[in-house]
């Protein structure tokens, strides 16, 4: 379904002439709405994939500036545990950073919104580093004959977000207000939908570049 699909059915289900708001105000609601998803929705947007440092370094930055919350980083089909530097200090001396070398098994998270890896990976051993996370859609799309980036199937309930976005612009205020309470609890429903959907926990081979 494209952007303009979307906001046509959005117009249909509020009541109002497509046309009553400018293409520009819903293309831009149907975009905050599909971010708005993406923010609440845990792995939604997918994870993304990178390749692990190698010996001497023990951090990696992240393989998509999109991730901003970081849920799950796996290594060779092995999801690691994560830790922090105050515990890998504590249990592995000051020196951890450097002086083993071995197979990754935890993860922490490092300075410049990087991934550190612990033990620090031994020469030649690289493999594939896989993080999941909440992740955000790119910037705005280049017209309304784009279609969402999320799962197709989800597209229909973007529509209850831009209701809820079309009643806080409504200068109809009786209708702005029961429009919001209708439609806003309709979004609130399809969130909840989407994030029973992404409970299970992802698999190595589901990322998204």
């Amino acid at each position: 379904m494209t952007l303009t699909g979307i906001y046509r059915r959005a117009a249909r289900d509020y009541g109002v002439p497509p046309l009553e708001f400018t293409p520009t105000m819903m293309k831009e609601w149907v975009e905050e709405t599909e971010r708005e998803a993406c923010f609440r929705v845990r792995g939604l947007y997918g994870g993304s994939a990178g390749t692990i440092a190698t010996a001497g370094n023990t951090r990696k930055t992240l393989p998509s500036t999109r991730i901003y919350e970081i849920t799950q980083v796996w290594y060779k089909g092995r999801k690691l545990d994560e830790t922090n530097e105050f515990d890998l200090r504590r249990d592995y001396s000051e020196k951890w950073r450097t002086t083993v070398h071995s197979t990754p098994t935890k993860w922490y998270r490092d300075v410049g919104n990087g991934i550190g890896l612990y033990p620090v990976p031994t020469a030649g051993s690289g493999g594939t580093l896989v993080v999941y996370g909440n992740m955000a859609t790119t910037g705005a799309y280049a017209s309304g004959s784009c279609s969402p980036r999320i799962p197709e199937v989800y597209h229909w309930w973007l529509k209850d977000g831009v209701c809820q976005r079309m009643a806080l612009a409504d200068k109809v205020t009786e209708r702005a207000a029961l429009w919001m309470q209708m439609h806003g609890q309709d979004w609130q429903n399809a969130i909840r939908h989407m994030q029973r959907d992404f409970l299970t926990e992802p698999t190595v081979s589901a990322s998204r570049t």
